[in-house]
């Protein structure tokens, strides 16, 4: 059985077949711009040859038909390598499995790669040239609560995921001074590091140390600012007050 790619291609190596038995269909020759569509029993393609079914019981010659083919190639603009598709012109490309990008969500297969408006529609759109398609993409997002916990109102926050959140503007409540953003609402030993990347929703809780307020009477001299200190802590030692005609005495 003796196999003609036609033209100038390489034809694939002939078989030795025993009477009465069937031929293995080769390799497909190369031809650029074309795809292989059948093996015939005669030049002009109308007599198909079966190789599942088609036994063979005399010398054989088997001649290649080639119709014209078009390549769509996908651009995942960032995401998982998708392969490219040689398909007959005129003809469907198959969809594709979606490609994944870390902390997006596939959004669909484009044919501009900037506004993203004329979707592709693999079920009723033919290729009638070479194409490339563009992968559309979605961020995900997830959402920065703050509990303020009887503080003022903190407006929670929407964030890439993969990115960290901003830390906000401290809250405030009277009576108190501000400790910090923690995971845990308890204990409060979890102190949230605003450099974390963010990949899931959270919700940050207010920590709140009471405070008392230590005031500076400076008997006529410069005035001096009142200090708002935890309750049981230190205050620091203020700049001596002036006052003209005298010594400041502690």
């Amino acid at each position: 059985v003796t196999f003609e790619a036609g033209g100038n291609l390489t034809d694939p190596d002939a078989q030795t077949i025993t009477y009465g038995n069937l031929v293995t269909k080769p390799a497909d020759p190369v031809n650029a711009g074309f795809l292989l569509t059948a093996w015939t029993l005669d030049v002009a393609g109308e007599q198909p040859f079966n190789f599942a079914t088609d036994i063979i019981e005399k010398d054989t010659t088997l001649y290649a038909q080639w119709a014209e083919a078009v390549t769509v190639t996908f651009d995942s603009n960032g995401g998982s390598v998708v392969v490219a598709q040689v398909i007959l012109k005129g003809g469907l490309a198959t969809e594709p499995v979606p490609p994944t990008l870390a902390g997006n969500t596939f959004a669909g297969w484009f044919y501009d790669n900037t506004a993203f408006e004329n979707a592709v529609n693999f079920a009723t759109d033919v290729f009638e040239a070479n194409d490339t398609l563009y992968a559309k993409w979605t961020a995900i997002t997830y959402t920065v609560a703050y509990n303020s916990n009887g503080g003022s109102a903190v407006a929670p926050k929407t964030v890439n995921s993969g990115e960290a959140a901003d830390e906000p503007v401290a809250p405030t409540k009277a009576g108190y001074i501000f400790g910090g953003w923690f995971t845990d609402n308890t204990t409060f030993e979890n102190e949230y590091d605003f450099a974390t990347l963010v990949v899931a929703d959270i919700t940050l809780y207010a920590k709140w140390l009471e405070a008392v307020t230590v005031t500076f009477d400076s008997n006529e001299g410069s005035a001096v600012p009142a200090q708002v200190i935890v309750k049981g802590t230190k205050a620091t030692e203020p700049e001596d007050p002036t006052r003209e005609g005298y010594t400041f005495g502690g």
